[in-house]
């Protein structure tokens, strides 16, 4: 097993051990990671700020793959899963406004109303995005040479 692989597989090992938590933020979990692997009491501060950085980064995307919807919809989009397997999740995205992360993941009966709404708004944003794309995919394809228009909804 690769050092990636083995990081990877710990990331999964902490998020899990997090399940009782309402919120789990990639921060935790990267500090989490990193106090597995550090061997000895002294780590350099600069080794160790770039290590909790990148192991954010690994942390975020996991995160993102197991409960951002949008995530779960692009990845539905392109084939790779099924969305509705299961149609609530049992985390959502912690409102973020402008930034692109989101600070964390809170489970769904823990959520404010207001955190319920703004995930419901994201939800159907992405969904809209996808129609329109699914939409003038289609315009592309019937405006083709030779091409019988479609009889499929877009």
């Amino acid at each position: 097993m690769s050092m990636h692989e083995q990081v990877i597989e710990q990331i999964q090992r902490v998020v899990s051990e997090f399940q009782i938590e309402d919120v789990v933020s990639p921060v935790a979990v990267a500090v989490a990671v990193h106090d597995y692997f550090r061997d000895g009491d002294d780590v350099e501060q600069h080794v160790a700020y770039a290590s909790i950085e990148h192991l954010k980064q690994l942390a975020r995307h996991y995160l993102a793959r197991q409960y951002s919807p949008a995530e779960r919809a692009q990845e539905m989009a392109i084939g790779q899963g099924d969305m509705f397997s299961d149609l609530l999740q049992d985390r959502y995205p912690l409102p973020h406004g402008g930034r692109e992360e989101p600070e964390g993941y809170k489970l769904r009966d823990r959520m404010t109303l207001g955190e319920l709404d703004w995930n419901i708004a994201q939800i159907r944003k992405c969904g809209e995005s996808l129609l329109r794309h699914a939409r003038a995919l289609k315009a592309y394809r019937d405006g083709r040479e030779g091409a019988a228009p479609s009889t499929m909804a877009a």
